[in-house]
């Protein structure tokens, strides 16, 4: 059935990459989908909350947490960025900047594979620009044929995405991208974990943008490694990835920040401690003792 499809429509394919045509073609790849709502202006309680939340994120990273809206209506109170974009990621680093804008779909062709995950319904040369890429890494060994063909895809044709700073959001978002070290990163699967909004610790690699459609697929936090691409356009340190929070996660996410720093704090000293005390005299039960008395009290 697969191949009579792309036999009919005259697709041309190369070798096992046919997935990537057949999924891209807009008459094909297109499924009906609920229109979006006209994003609003915040009203005083969700601003609150989006600063607090967007407060407890930078007290942990010292980095501004990044939100993504979707929309099929153009949000036409917000600024567009008519600046050429290397990539979709590069939106990412300019939202962490300070500002609030959107984008639509063709803004994001500077790099057709983050296109492609986000949704994009791509023109043939747009297809066959990502199959000629796709083709490329191939042959370098850099990805398997298999990995290409479950790379996450948004369900929904990309029409706008609202980008801005968490405390600066419009509404209640659809997704937050947290950047940071692997100390911070850990802590905020502890809390999603704790929040029940994280049942996988395992990181996504390549590309980066993955983790986006991962992330709403399945309403689950969503830890990522990046991408060469995503490091070079957004400045990513070599020390640091990603944390995809889906919005309706915050809450409860940011609810468990606070124990979490906490029982860290604790469970710190008592390691060090621990350490010390087996340094010097070989045995480190009276530490132990100790702060299993301090907790059960």
């Amino acid at each position: 059935m697969l191949f009579a499809q792309i036999a009919e429509r005259k697709i041309a394919v190369t070798g096992c990459l046919s997935w990537i045509v057949l999924r891209s073609i807009p008459e094909i790849a297109s499924t009906p989908h609920p229109p979006s709502v006209a994003i609003c202006p915040r009203n005083i309680m969700t601003r609150d909350l989006l600063d607090r939340w967007n407060s407890q994120l930078y007290e942990v990273t010292k980095t501004g947490a990044v939100a993504l809206t979707f929309t099929d209506v153009r949000p036409n109170h917000l600024p567009r960025v008519v600046d050429p974009q290397p990539s979709g990621c590069s939106f990412w680093k300019l939202a962490a900047e300070g500002g609030a804008f959107y984008a639509d779909a063709p803004d994001h062709f500077g790099c057709v594979v983050g296109a492609y995950a986000l949704g994009a319904e791509l023109s043939e040369s747009q297809t066959e620009e990502l199959v000629e890429l796709s083709s490329t890494m191939e042959r370098l060994s850099y990805v398997k044929a298999e990995e290409l063909a479950e790379l996450p895809r948004r369900s929904n044709p990309l029409r706008f995405v609202i980008y801005a700073p968490l405390n600066l959001s419009p509404a209640l978002p659809d997704l937050v991208l947290v950047r940071g070290n692997a100390w911070h990163l850990m802590l905020l699967t502890e809390a999603a974990r704790a929040a029940g909004f994280l049942k996988s610790t395992l990181a996504m690699g390549r590309p980066a943008c993955a983790m986006i459609p991962e992330s709403l697929a399945s309403g689950q936090a969503v830890l990522s490694l990046a991408c060469i691409g995503n490091r070079v356009y957004t400045g990513l340190g070599n020390h640091e990835g990603y944390c995809a929070i889906p919005g309706n996660a915050l809450e409860s996410l940011c609810a468990s920040l606070s124990t979490v720093l906490e029982a860290n704090e604790i469970l710190g000293r008592f390691h060090r401690e621990r350490q010390g005390q087996l340094v010097a005299t070989g045995d480190c039960s009276t530490v132990s003792a100790g702060y299993r008395s301090d907790i059960s009290s």
